[in-house]
């Protein structure tokens, strides 16, 4: 008996997954420094630009867990492509909430959760993200498009003027889901 239900709970937790592979539409960089590494770069004539729109494109791969029907957890691996200029990967440990919102197939998706970057002497940060996911019923495949934003800390050794600078990560995505 307990070997059905072990093998009930882990079938029933397999069909509320979903898988997410997706393309970024758009991806931006915004860079913050604190106070005092900014006045040490104004002094050696270093200006900052407060957005920086990233070349080329980028991949998302996602998978949810949903634990009750609205909740869940999940994780997402974010490739940033190849180039010197290219954002970092970084891998997305996350709560999610799948909320309706009168659109008989649609839902509002929100992400929370942890950035961890697989770059060195960049260190990890919050994330969250927000989207609308459309999903006809009976049918495993759907559509998402999201916002995700990706708070990251650099800490500058080349300068080595005591500051950290602050990296935020912003991506439009387009992901298509399949449900199990």
């Amino acid at each position: 008996m307990k070997k059905l239900t072990i093998l009930f709970i882990a079938l029933a937790t397999l069909a509320s997954a979903q898988l997410r592979v997706g393309v970024d539409m758009s991806r931006k960089l915004s860079v913050g420094v604190s106070t005092e590494l900014s006045l040490a770069l104004k002094a050696v004539g270093v200006n900052l630009e407060a957005e920086t729109k990233l070349e080329g494109i980028g991949y998302t791969i996602g998978y949810d867990l949903m634990l009750l029907s609205l909740v869940g957890v999940g994780g997402e691996l974010s490739l940033g492509g190849s180039g010197e200029e290219s954002p970092p990967n970084i891998v997305f440990g996350y709560g999610v909430a799948k909320i309706p919102f009168g659109i008989p197939m649609a839902r509002a998706v929100i992400r929370a959760g942890y950035s961890l970057p697989m770059e060195d002497g960049m260190e990890a940060g919050l994330a969250y993200g927000i989207g609308v996911r459309i999903k006809p019923p009976l049918f495993p495949l759907g559509v998402e498009a999201n916002y995700t934003a990706h708070n990251l800390k650099f800490e500058d050794s080349d300068i080595d003027l005591g500051g950290v600078m602050d990296y935020k990560y912003k991506y439009m995505n387009l992901s298509v889901t399949y449900s199990f």
